[in-house]
Formats: C-alpha cells, structure tokens, sequence
C-alpha cells in the first residue's frame, strides 16, 4: 500500500498547468469544520499560503480560519509546556529527597514531551517545508477533477468515506489505496469506476518496508530521481450526514504492482503513475472502461531514488 504521499500543493501551479479552476468552495467547507473542531480534518500548512494574499470573501475568509488555527496550536503547546516545566522541577526536587523509579519515569515522559512540545511550536511558527506538503490517511489535499467539461481543484481528504456509509470505517481498513486488479470486484470501488475519477500530482511517496538487519519495519521515501511531478489516478466519493451538516469530500489513489526499483526493498504495491499525455482520457468519464485500464498500463518511465526517514 502507499500510506503517505507527498503532493503538490501550490494551487496556482496546479490551475496553470492543468487549465483548472480552483474549488474554493471547497477548501471553506474543510477549514471551516476544522475550526469547528470536527475530527479527521488535518490540512497540510503549505496549503495556507495560497490564500495569504487572496482578497476574496472565501479567500479571506479560509487565510484567517488558517491563521487562528495556527495561533491555537501555537498556545495549546505553550501551555503544555509551563505544565510540564513545573512537574519537571517539582519532580526534580522529589527525586533529589527520594530517588523511585515511579517518579524517575515520569520525570523522563514530561522532558519527552515537554521537548516535543517545543519543537512543535518551532515548526508551527517557522517557515513551511517540504514535509508541510505531505498527506497521511484522513489528511485533504488537492484533487483534480472534471465536472461537467471543466477541470476542477477540490480539496478531498485522502481515505474514502463511502457516500452510503452510516460510520467511519474503523483505521485498520485501507480506505486510501484500491488495488487496480480488483476494481470490479470490490463494491465499494467498482460503483465510482468510469463515474468518480480525479488526479493527484505529487513529488514522491512513503512506505514501511521491512528492514532486514532488526527485523522490525522502516519508513522510506520514494521520488523520481528527475524530481518532477507525478501523477497518480484516484476516485472520490462524496459523503454527507443525514441532516446535511457535515460533508466529506475523499479519495483513494490506484496502485498496481511495483517495479524492480521499488520491489527490491521489500514492498509489494505502488502507486500507478500514467504518461502525462492520459490524464484526460482518465478524468473523461465517457470513456469506454478498456481506455482507463489501458491508462493503468500506459507507466511514465521514471527512475526512482529513496532515502530512509529518521
């Protein structure tokens, strides 16, 4: 499976590029629950900046829901910090009367987490980086689409909640990935094939893969050694609550077997990445099915490097 990708999130760009209008729309419905404090709504940071200089109503709108978001997190990890200086020095001072190991092992978590904490705050208040770009299952990015003739950029959440589904399928299900050799079979893809299809650009992607010499799993980073975008083919669905209060926009990317450059690392899926000249054959949902699976086996020859995560 690909559990984490690394897309582009420059919207600009991406309506450049593709002739696509961006869905801003869109993008005010996930900021706007995630201010709301709904859960599964993680948006990447480098997706704020788009709006930073946005003079439009939504536009705006979206840059101060970012802005506070940003300023509430900032203060959360600030007090955990004071909290966790005060048992720091109130346990420090118990184990210089009384050394226990009870104690011992709280003063080592609160240091844990009070040092977390403080690199947490750096982030949130220093410079968007390249990992800013990155979507774990439940995270939204952009997702390219055609409705109705027109390219649109949506953002939709990258793990699946089937429109009919009455609860969020529990973690331990891969509502993020769909196998391309078992589209047809599998209820809840076969009914979005030729009617729910979308792109999403990226620079690379995760795995855990296995590591031979501890035996236990490591994460690796995999990017065309070009360092150009890829694109992958995903379907969306779209779900809302009976009483029409929440809505959830989500996709799954389309993987296949891997090639030797990945396989030799010990992983056995990946995500499909087409030539670029198909991605319209693939968003066109009037095409007969044979089009989007010869789409699947018509790959960009692509040369991949890696590098281990710490």
């Amino acid at each position: 499976m690909c559990y984490s990708i690394l897309v582009e999130t420059d919207l600009s760009k991406l309506a450049n590029e593709f002739g696509a209008e961006i869905d801003v729309e869109s993008f005010w419905t996930v900021y706007q629950a995630r201010g709301q404090g709904e859960k599964l709504t993680h948006i990447p940071r480098a997706l704020d900046n788009h709006f930073k200089n946005d003079v439009s109503i939504l536009g705006n709108k979206i840059w101060n829901s970012a802005r506070k978001f940003i300023d509430d997190e900032v203060k959360r990890h600030q007090d955990k910090v004071e909290e966790k200086e005060i048992l720091i020095d109130q346990l420090g001072k118990k184990l210089e009367t009384k050394h226990t190991k009870t104690n011992q092992n709280k003063f080592e978590t609160a240091n844990r987490i009070l040092g977390s904490s403080i690199k947490k705050i750096e982030r949130l208040q220093g410079p968007v980086e390249p990992d800013d770009q990155r979507l774990l299952p439940n995270s939204y990015g952009p997702l390219i689409v055609n409705e109705h003739g027109t390219k649109k950029i949506k953002l939709s959440r990258y793990r699946i909640r089937p429109a009919k589904s009455t609860h969020e399928f529990p973690n331990k299900y891969n509502m993020f990935n769909i196998r391309s050799e078992t589209i047809e079979a599998r209820n809840t893809w076969k009914h979005l094939f030729g009617r729910n299809h979308g792109m999403v650009v990226m620079h690379g992607f995760y795995e855990w893969v296995p590591d031979l010499e501890t035996g236990k799993s490591r994460e690796i980073h995999f990017f065309p050694k070009d360092n150009q975008w890829i694109w992958a083919p995903a379907f969306f669905d779209e779900w809302q609550s009976y009483d029409k209060s929440q809505f959830i926009h989500s996709f799954a990317i389309i993987t296949r077997d891997p090639p030797e450059a990945i396989k030799q690392f010990g992983h056995d899926r990946c995500p499909i990445f087409p030539n670029w000249n198909r991605f319209n054959d693939f968003l066109d949902t009037t095409n007969p099915k044979e089009i989007y699976f010869n789409v699947f086996n018509d790959l960009k020859p692509t040369e991949y490097k890696h590098f281990w995560v710490a």
